[in-house]
């Protein structure tokens, strides 16, 4: 941001250079087209009491009076525009600093988003695991029971409840598709990494402190590798279906 102030001063110094050649050519014009110029008085007597006495001006006086006038309004419309020129490089200089600073707490805060989510699908998943190792324990039963009575009934009831389950877990596939898909593009816009992140216990107390730390997983290096193994590893049961 210094070489930008410094790029900028140096280009605003030519532009005054540059309309200062330009207003000492225009002066040299006008004071050229003004040469001929004379008071237009009729006689010796009007000249002695003078049409440029008594307050009378001569066109050659009106016309370098209007152009002091001009030259005097453009000086200080360039010198505000100078002013406005480095009040926005000021601003500019302000909002990157600001910028710099937001930056990592945001990254922080996204990551321990990141986390808490995860956190909530890990609990779903569970649950949903829970479920289908009841599933396969009762389907285990039937089979042994298969030839008793009523065995037919309990087959069907048996097979609603693993359909619930395969819905399940199509619902939990399709939410970690979608959280991946989130979270890649939120990196991308970002360009910082999220999903791999020091952990949530270490963000917590970073954030929060630590009397507010709200999870404390076994292993705090949590990264992208091992939380998507983690989530794929329930979708491999889906075959016993």
């Amino acid at each position: 941001m210094i070489r930008l102030d410094e790029s900028l001063r140096q280009r605003l110094i030519e532009e005054d250079e540059r309309d200062e050649l330009v207003r000492k050519l225009m002066n040299k014009k006008e004071l050229t087209k003004n040469t001929g110029n004379f008071c237009k008085c009729s006689n010796e007597e009007d000249l002695t009491e003078g049409c440029c006495d008594g307050g009378k001006d001569c066109d050659g006086d009106v016309g370098e009076s209007a152009r002091e006038d001009a030259l005097m309004n453009l000086a200080s419309l360039r010198e505000e525009l100078f002013q406005r020129k480095m009040e926005l490089l000021e601003a500019e200089r302000l909002l990157e600093e600001k910028k710099k600073t937001c930056m990592p707490h945001l990254q922080q805060w996204l990551q321990l988003t990141y986390e808490m989510e995860s956190k909530a699908f890990e609990q779903k998943k569970a649950i949903v695991e829970k479920n289908l190792r009841e599933a396969k324990q009762v389907c285990e039963k039937i089979k042994k029971q298969r030839f008793k009575l009523f065995g037919s009934l309990k087959q069907n009831q048996t097979e609603d409840r693993t359909d619930l389950v395969k819905d399940k877990l199509d619902e939990l596939k399709r939410e970690m598709e979608e959280r991946c898909l989130r979270w890649k593009e939120i990196e991308r816009l970002t360009s910082f990494n999220i999903i791999t992140n020091p952990g949530v216990s270490y963000l917590n107390s970073l954030l929060r402190g630590s009397r507010m730390s709200l999870y404390t997983p076994a292993n705090n290096q949590l990264t992208r590798s091992s939380t998507a193994s983690s989530m794929f590893n329930l979708f491999n049961h889906h075959h016993v279906f």
